[in-house]
Order: C-alpha cells, then structure tokens, then sequence
C-alpha cells in the first residue's frame, strides 16, 4: 500500500511540472468548451497538489520523519508564512468581507509555490531517486515553452492560439509592444509575454546545467587526481570534446573524486557530501551526441523566447543571473579576472553608445524603451508601471496590516476595487502587511542558505533565483503559478538531496 502511494506521489508531482506549461491553453479551452467546470480547470493542480501533501503527510507519519522534516529552518519559516496566510484570510473573510472567492483566490496565489515545495521535498527525502525524475519533468515542460515558443515567432500566425478559445474574455492570444503591429510579443503556452520572458531565464540555465548532468554517460575514463580547487562550481560534468568545458576546467574533480572513492570502497565523510540526485554524472565521461545536441538546441530556443518576449525586466534578470554565473566561474580560475571584467566593461561601454546613438530609431523606441511617439497607445507601458508602483508604496505606507489576502492582482478580480500592483515585494505587502512582507523576505533569505553549497546546481540555482527576484521588482513574478512552482520545486530537489539532511526514511 505505502509503496502505491510512493509511487503516486512521485508521478502525481511529475504531471505537475509537466502540466504546469499546459494550463492556460487547456484552461482556455475546456472553460470554453465546458463553462460550468471553470473553477475546477482553474485549480486542478492546486486540488491535485493538496491530494499530494496529504499522502506524503501520511508516508512521513508512517516512516517518523516529521520531526526530521520539521527540523529544517526553511520549513518551519514556511510553515509560520502558512499561518500567517490562513490568519490573514480568515481576517478578509470576517473583518474586511472580501468575497469568498478572491480569498480563495488570494491563499492559492499567495502559498500553493511555497506548498509544491515542501511536496516536492517530502517526496524527494522519502524517495531520493525521484529528484531526477522530477527534473527531467521539469525539462520536459521546458522544451514544449520553447518550440512553441519559436514556432510562434516563426512560422505560426500571431493569432494562431486563439483556435483553442484565447481571446477578450480569457487570455489575448497575442500581445504588441505599445500597440505596435511591428512588434508581437511571444508567449508561448503560458499567460503572457513577461510570464514568458521569467520562464525562460529559467529555462536557458535548466537546459545548459541540468540537460547534461541527468543524462547518462556513454562511456567511462579514469577519475583524475582531485585538485583542491573551488568548491564552487557551475554543475557542468567535463567533456573533452565540449565547447563549454575547454572553458571551465577544472569544475568538480574534489566533488566527483568524493563520489568515485566512495563507490571503490574508500571512507567518505557524508555530512556535507553530494545531493544523490545531481551527482551521478562522473569527470572525464563523454556525453552522447543527443546531451550536447540537446544542450544547444535547448539553450538557443530558449535565448530565442527570452528575446522575442520583449520583456525588459526579464533581460535585466537574465544579465544578473550571468553575470553571478562568471562571479562563480572566476572564484576557480583568477587568472581569467582582469580579462573578463574588462571585456565586460568594454561590452557596456559599446551597448550603452550604440542605445544613445540610436536612441531615436524606431527599434530603440520600441524594443528598449516601449514608448514609440509616432505609433504607440496614449498611456504607454512605462507610465502605467510607474502609476502601479505609487500605488504599491503609497499603501504600503498606509496599511501596515496590508489590505488583506485576495486584495491585489488576478484575485482582485472577484471584488469590487481590483488593485493591481506589478512589483512582487510590494504584492506581497499589499496582501499580507509588514510582517508576511518580512516573512517572505526571511524565507528568500533561508533558501539561499539551504541550497547546499557542494551541489552540483549550486551557482545555477542561486543565479537563477537572484535573475527572478530581480525580474519581481518589475512585475509579481510568482503570482503566476508556472515560474513560480517550477522553481520552487526544482530547488525542493536540490534542497532535499543532500544526504546529511534526506536520509532515506522507511515507510515500509
């Protein structure tokens, strides 16, 4: 029976990160199709992820490792955020009558990403191998982003999604820069154009480290003598023949000799060693043609999408997310500092003279500056931007207890006074007050201090949670539940491989 419900809790979360990228088309068109089910094509992966937590709930129970789980800081930080947020929406509810459904509305937007997360690790501390699986899920939905997303600027119609029902009334089946036809934003499968451009900042570092550490060698070499150089890596497994590699030797050899030594029988110390679900990829193996095919093809689709979104906010992050990344990189080859900053220096020198010599063109206008004088909207974005973010400041500054859960974005909605609020920190104040906005802060502040430093997605994981944190200044990029549960979940598995704290539990 506990293995059943092993095995469902495994695939029922895999269906999740899959699922995930197929929401909004299939939410659009079954709500067009059948109207009467709209509240259950809206939420079934909450209702499903729900199902889920009670089952490992049941598994941790039966294998006594709820103290063990409890015993983490980062869960008991989300579990007193949870507390808040059910205290909160019971105050909407009673105090403030907020309508039912923008309650219910609030709590799902404001927690079920932080829920996924401690499902996705519960699994992964009950079953370790699943993390693995649970990635490859990931990547999967990643993959479908990014073709249809380059099949949308490429050969589909800009109206194609409106075939499965997008429209007015649901979500446009395209977008334009400040109502220029010249300039269609990609979306993809997913909500919108921003939505789109966080998602692939994701999705370029997804297919660059994880695409080939999950797959499997072709053939094995000798393990060379460990180094001692920098623990801190970019999760890249050597290949001789890898473009990437010449650059980045060594990258793991302390990290991987470890984990060969200890597979011939020589002691290793566990207590900090390596997450079993990222380290089975060896130094000096040769990757398939498909891992090196699939690495390029991943990475470059999803630059594509990253791009054609025209989402300013998500390049900003995705240059954070970098320029981290090479910060990580030169913590291990000095030698190459001098040289980087100053092709980065020259970089910004040269973008930044070429912005301001072409700071009239219509490209300019409408690519960087999203205001275009001769054929954009009356209100343009920016100023629109810029109104949400008084409005976020001027209440935060007056409502120290927040305006109560369901009162800001999408959820507002189903009320009276829809408030919409496009910068993360600032939602979450709105909802919540000072303190769930400092709650939320603090558990930020926790996952970078559990994500294990010797992971082999270490750097990936933090450059990759810096670029969207970055990308929440500009718009509430966890209020859409795609880029906010598939990075919540992905840094679940890495949170949770870590021997010292994922011990096998036995629930048999």
């Amino acid at each position: 029976m506990q293995k059943v419900l092993r095995r469902v809790l495994v695939w029922g979360i895999v269906v999740i990160f899959v699922g995930l990228v197929l929401h909004a088309p299939l939410m659009v068109f079954l709500t067009s199709r059948f109207p009467e089910g709209k509240i259950f094509w809206q939420s079934w992966k909450e209702i499903l992820m729900v199902l889920l937590g009670a089952v490992a709930g049941f598994l941790l129970v039966k294998g006594r490792g709820v103290g063990r789980f409890f015993r983490s800081k980062l869960v008991r930080t989300v579990a007193v955020y949870g507390g808040l947020l059910v205290v909160m929406a019971l105050v909407s509810l009673v105090f403030l009558k907020q309508p039912v459904l923008s309650v219910l509305s609030g709590v799902l937007i404001d927690g079920r990403y932080l829920l996924f997360m401690l499902v996705v690790m519960a699994a992964v501390w009950l079953e370790p191998g699943s993390a693995k699986l649970f990635m490859r899920g990931a990547m999967v939905g990643a993959a479908i982003v990014v073709v249809f997303g380059v099949l949308q600027v490429t050969v589909l119609p800009d109206d194609f999604l409106a075939v499965f029902g997008y429209g007015p009334e649901t979500i446009q089946p395209f977008q334009l820069i400040d109502d220029n036809p010249e300039f269609v934003r990609a979306q993809s499968t997913l909500r919108g154009p921003n939505v789109l451009g966080a998602y692939s900042l994701m999705a370029v570092f997804l297919f660059w480290f994880g695409f080939r550490n999950l797959v499997q060698p072709r053939t094995a070499s000798p393990a060379p003598v460990a180094t001692g150089r920098s623990r801190f890596s970019l999760g890249l497994p050597p290949s001789e023949t890898s473009l990437w590699t010449r650059l980045r030797k060594p990258l793991r050899e302390r990290q991987c000799a470890g984990t060969k030594s200890a597979k011939k029988g020589i002691p290793q110390a566990t207590a900090e060693g390596e997450s079993a679900s990222t380290c089975d990829d060896r130094l000096g193996e040769r990757r398939p043609f498909v891992a090196e095919l699939g690495v390029s093809a991943g990475v470059l689709a999803a630059i594509t999408c990253l791009y054609f979104s025209y989402s300013r906010g998500a390049w900003l992050g995705a240059g954070v997310a970098a320029v981290v990344l090479v910060v990580f990189w030169l913590k291990s080859h000095r030698k190459w500092i001098k040289a980087v900053v100053g092709t980065g220096v020259v970089l910004l020198v040269v973008l930044g003279g070429l912005l301001f010599a072409f700071r009239d063109s219509s490209f300019v206008a409408n690519i960087f500056l999203h205001d275009d004088a001769e054929v954009g909207a009356e209100v343009s974005s920016n100023e629109e931007h810029l109104e949400s973010l008084q409005t976020g400041l001027r209440r935060l500054a007056t409502q120290p207890f927040g305006a109560g859960v369901g009162s800001t974005g999408s959820a507002s909605l189903y009320s009276d006074s829809p408030v919409i609020i496009e910068n993360q920190y600032l939602f979450v104040a709105h909802e919540l007050g000072w303190m769930g906005l400092a709650l939320f802060v603090y558990i930020l502040f926790r996952l970078f201090t559990a994500i294990p430093r010797k992971s082999c997605y270490f750097a990936v994981a933090v450059a990759t949670l810096l670029g969207l944190l970055v990308i929440g200044f500009f718009l509430p990029v966890f209020a859409d539940e795609t880029v906010a549960m598939t990075l919540f979940g992905l840094i679940g598995c890495i949170v949770a491989g870590v021997p010292s704290r994922a011990k096998t539990m036995s629930v048999r």
